[in-house]
């Protein structure tokens, strides 16, 4: 898997880690990318893909989906240690200062830190109830956990947009085994559905700085398909494909927005 840094607009795309290097996100003031490497290791790096820096160290077997809080001081992921019980961690953006917030979290909690700093929201296995999730909030503390919304999917992988009152999320589909991008309040209840594909899954929603597009992954019915990088207008509700044919079903492939609207997102390089 490679990273690359992507305009949407020139469609100038550039290599920024060509080793097995997932999950990006740009901090806040699109100076550095937080990303995972080699599966087990949080990372961060400069922009320029320069003066990259290991902030876990070996610690877990595996660490996915790293999303930093909004003063850029703190970075969220979940991570196992022995690929049995998942959870919720936060780790200083020098490296310092780990710690868990919520423990057996599930395989794909997808954090999303709240615009205000004030909330995480994940999703987390019901207890007593295998193979039901929940879309639930933790403050950055790991004091309070309440749900949002219940009986989502796997791939729910929320998104707050910029102003912190609503957030994307994929929901279950109109037909049997789809997945469509739904707007919702705060509160999780839902005040627009994003219908831009009959079939297979629209997933990994993440909102552009001006909150006016959601870039997303189209993948088709079929679980063998690669998958599309989209973009969806809110204003004009049309989508565009950015790069066919290059995420890989069954992955985090969620895209992430810097502040002058480029993309950065992994990529397979075969």
């Amino acid at each position: 898997m490679e990273l690359i840094k992507l305009d949407p607009v020139s469609r100038k795309a550039s290599l920024l880690k060509a080793d097995w290097s997932v999950s990006p996100a740009w901090s806040p003031d699109g100076r550095r990318i937080a990303y995972v490497e080699a599966k087990a290791d949080v990372w961060v790096m400069d922009a320029d893909g320069l003066g990259a820096r290991n902030l876990t160290d070996g610690v877990f077997k595996f660490a996915k989906a790293p999303g930093w809080s909004p003063d850029g001081r703190r970075i969220v992921f979940f991570a196992t240690r022995d690929d049995a019980a998942w959870s919720l961690y936060i780790v200083d953006a020098d490296g310092g200062g780990l710690r868990a917030v919520a423990e057996d979290v599930g395989s794909l909690p997808m954090p999303a830190w709240s615009p205000d700093g004030q909330r995480i929201l994940f999703v987390a296995d019901r207890d007593g109830e295998p193979g039901t999730l929940d879309l639930v909030a933790t403050d950055p503390e790991g004091g309070s956990r309440r749900t949002i919304r219940g009986n989502v999917p796997f791939l729910c992988a929320p998104a707050w947009s910029p102003d912190g009152g609503r957030f994307a999320f994929a929901d279950f589909g109109p037909s049997p085994g789809s997945l469509q991008l739904a707007i919702a309040q705060a509160d999780g209840t839902v005040i627009e559905r994003l219908e831009m594909n009959a079939e297979g899954r629209d997933v990994f929603p993440a909102w552009s700085p001006d909150g006016r597009r959601i870039a997303y992954v189209h993948f088709g019915g079929r679980d063998e398909d690669r998958g599309d990088l989209m973009v969806y207008d809110l204003v004009q509700k049309t989508h565009a494909a950015i790069s066919r044919g290059t995420l890989i079903h069954g992955e985090d492939v969620r895209p992430s927005w810097e502040r002058s609207a480029e993309l950065v997102f992994e990529r397979t390089s075969r």
